[in-house]
């Protein structure tokens, strides 16, 4: 192509050629705009290292002004005349950054500004879970498709956890090629495992055993307010999440309401049966949390919510059981009652209708009324009674007391 004063109007209207095309700037001798057959454009810097002709990419256009990206290329052309050599400092830079380094740039620059506390405590635990040791010593630049295949063949009784892994990878390699940490991404060619659908639903029989496991548990001295936790789970069918964040201001008995502020969609008000309120003033006053851990100030870990989850499954003989288990169980019964997609969709906090429409027969009730008749019947299935009890509850704050 042609050298040409660079303008804005130019640098826009610049279209893809038969194959990759350069427009040189007349004014910075060195400095370019660079277009690939795909469209994809980028400021560059042109200059000669001993025999050697190097090009080093200063940033996309878009992403840098043309402004900007005159100023880093006359920065640069200034640091070669004094010696430097960009391509060959970032190629050095690139052997020396490990993945373990890499994983940790990721989530100090993409993952913790920019995903909720419990996804990037999930990010962390997956980090010190399965990518250490030899893999996470390599270099970046020099992982290869094989290198996560072997992975994906450690992991293979744990395929879920494989998954949620290279979905990680991805992410954090995506992130490396955008930064020239490095030029491309391995995990492309690797295919995730297939993951079941966890559409497990209790029968009746099911959660009466796992209920009375939950009374013996409690009876023993288990942790009380994981017992309360794992009722209301199936109570409400919320995501465990749901449950751990929610506060006592969170409530609003004489609405039915409760604000759920720690969930996949975004804050949210949620329909909550008087089964259910009945059962959180069940729940010993310690905190801000409904849920307390052992300081005030902090809610019930989800270690402790699942330790009794297990305990009580295994004590009742009901295999195959997670906190989602309760949800897909809640969301199943509403949908056999007669909920409709809508009321499911506002019910349990989906965004769209994709995944109410996975569980309704027929519609035919308010999201309301689907609450209110699941509490009532699961409260009746909990408690070993023909039908449920309604309780009133005026106020959290006044059944606790001063407790």
């Amino acid at each position: 192509m042609a050298t040409v004063t660079l303008t804005d109007k130019r640098v826009r209207d610049l279209r893809p050629q038969a194959r990759t095309a350069f427009l040189w700037d007349a004014k910075l001798p060195g400095f370019a705009v660079r277009i690939t057959r795909a469209g994809t454009k980028a400021f560059v810097v042109g200059y000669r290292s001993g025999r050697r002709w190097r090009l080093t990419t200063i940033g996309r256009v878009g992403e840098l002004s043309l402004p900007d990206a005159k100023m880093v290329a006359k920065e640069t052309l200034v640091a070669v005349r004094h010696g430097a050599d960009p391509v060959a400092e970032r190629a050095a830079r690139r052997d020396a950054l490990s993945l373990g380094s890499l994983l940790e740039r990721w989530m100090t620059e993409h993952s913790e500004p920019n995903n909720r506390p419990a996804t990037v405590a999930k990010n962390r635990a997956l980090i010190r879970r399965n990518l250490h040791g030899p893999l996470a010593s390599t270099a970046a630049a020099e992982v290869t498709a094989t290198d996560i295949e072997k992975l994906k063949t450690r992991l293979r009784a744990k395929p879920v956890e494989f998954n949620r892994c290279l979905s990680l990878l991805r992410a954090a390699l995506n992130f490396a090629v955008r930064r020239e940490m490095v030029d491309r991404n391995p995990t492309a060619s690797v295919s995730p495992y297939r993951e079941q659908p966890r559409d497990r639903v209790l029968s009746a029989d099911e959660l009466r055993s796992i209920a009375g496991a939950l009374a013996d548990l409690e009876a023993e001295g288990a942790n009380r307010s994981a017992v309360l936790a794992v009722r209301l789970l199936a109570m409400t069918g919320w995501r465990i999440s749901e449950i751990r964040g929610l506060r006592w201001d969170d409530l609003n008995p004489d609405r039915g309401e409760a604000l759920l502020i720690e969930t996949k969609t975004g804050t949210r008000w949620a329909s909550i049966s008087t089964e259910a309120l009945a059962m959180i003033a069940e729940a010993p006053c310690r905190g801000d949390y409904v849920f307390a851990g052992r300081s005030k100030a902090g809610n019930l870990g989800y270690g402790s919510i699942s330790n009794v989850l297990n305990r009580a499954c295994e004590r009742a003989g009901v295999a195959g059981v997670s906190p989602h288990t309760f949800r897909a169980s809640a969301a199943t019964a509403m949908a056999e009652a007669g909920a409709s997609l809508f009321a499911l969709r506002e019910a349990f906090g989906w965004t769209g209708l994709a995944m109410p429409n996975r569980y309704v027969k027929r519609a035919a009730q308010s999201a309301r009324e689907a609450v209110a008749q699941h509490g009532a019947r699961t409260a009746a299935i909990m408690a070993g009674k023909p039908a449920a009890e309604v309780l009133e509850f005026a106020s959290v704050r006044k059944v606790q007391g001063d407790g």
